[in-house]
């Protein structure tokens, strides 16, 4: 076995182990959290129905009386806190495991050659997009759906008791609910765009550059009219889209200046896409440090760089008056292929 390629299958062993490893102990925090959540609830609960409860019946009451209905609650709930109880305790105990396997995998992962570096990289950011599409989902709509699931138990104990709360409570329940369902869209947007094979490639990425300029003070234009959209397929569209995305973003963020200019056009079976801003220019690898430190959401300009390597494509850059991107990305149009068929 060749042993470029050897390393490269336990790098990607230890790669794949420990972000299996960071999703359980997400899970684990995650789960505390709602158990800790009930717990509370439980001891708000238990202290109201000792509020309620005649500590004198305990005196004058007959040994052999069945304990009364307060009683027997505040004894339930005590064993169902003390479950839970129990249930952090073990999966506490299962985090400080993952830790020190995390440790030790990362020690490993030191000791272990990187020979197919290219190969390497693209696996790496590949990874990375995954945790932070993970990231997201936990950050956002995990927390969320969890705190869902504790108001509901809430509304459940005070729906008889306290119908007005229940109300305003089921209100909050709802409104939590729509956020979470528009964070997902926003989510599965930034995977893939619908409009992509609703409207097609023009009218998405002109909905895309309004919506840009709705957010900032840049002027932001576009000129698609040299573009035979016969060359976009599926794959070519959404790198472009993706491309677009990410410089115009960063132009926005970085640039300072006070216009976007983009053009996409079709010439010679390939797809040149012009970006110029006329702003102060920025670092490449400073806007890659600053994605990475502030766990930004961007599709990176790494990426980039290797979509547009791997669609055979060249990228030339240049930072003398603001910054401008040429990128021609080699393609064949499907009427051509169509008719060569």
């Amino acid at each position: 076995m060749n042993m470029g390629i050897s390393m490269n299958k336990i790098k990607e062993f230890l790669t794949t182990e420990k972000n299996n490893l960071k999703v359980e102990r997400k899970e684990k925090e995650s789960n505390i959290y709602r158990c800790e959540l009930n717990i509370a609830s439980i001891d708000d609960a238990i202290k109201k129905l000792e509020l309620q409860v005649d500590n004198t019946i305990n005196v004058f009451k007959p040994a052999d009386k069945n304990e009364s209905d307060e009683m027997r609650e505040i004894r339930l709930l005590k064993e169902r806190r003390d479950s839970l109880q129990k249930d952090i305790d073990v999966m506490k105990k299962r985090v400080v495991i993952i830790d020190n396997r995390l440790d030790k995998i990362g020690e490993v992962d030191k000791e272990v050659p990187l020979y197919d570096v290219n190969g390497y990289k693209m696996l790496s950011i590949r990874e990375s997009e995954r945790q932070r599409i993970a990231r997201d989902i936990h950050d956002s709509v995990v927390q969320k759906m969890t705190a869902l699931i504790h108001k509901s138990e809430f509304v459940q104990m005070v729906m008889d008791s306290d119908s007005q709360r229940a109300k305003l409570e089921l209100e909050v329940i709802n409104k939590t609910m729509r956020e979470c369902i528009d964070e997902l869209r926003d989510i599965i947007y930034d995977l893939r765009p619908m409009a992509l094979d609703d409207v097609g490639f023009k009218t998405t990425l002109s909905r895309y550059i309004n919506q840009c300029e709705s957010q900032t003070d840049m002027n932001i234009t576009i000129d698609m009219e040299d573009l035979d959209e016969s060359f976009v397929d599926d794959v070519i569209g959404l790198s472009v889209f993706r491309i677009i995305q990410e410089l115009t973003s960063n132009s926005i963020k970085y640039s300072e200046g006070n216009n976007i200019n983009i053009s996409v056009s079709s010439d010679n079976n390939e797809i040149v896409i012009n970006h110029k801003d006329d702003g102060k220019g920025y670092d490449d690898d400073a806007v890659n440090r600053d994605n990475r430190e502030k766990h930004n959401s961007g599709f990176g300009l790494a990426i980039i760089k290797e979509r547009v390597k791997l669609l055979n494509g060249v990228i030339d850059c240049s930072h003398d008056s603001g910054t401008c991107n040429i990128i021609r990305i080699p393609c064949v149009s499907h009427t051509e292929e169509e008719s060569n068929e």
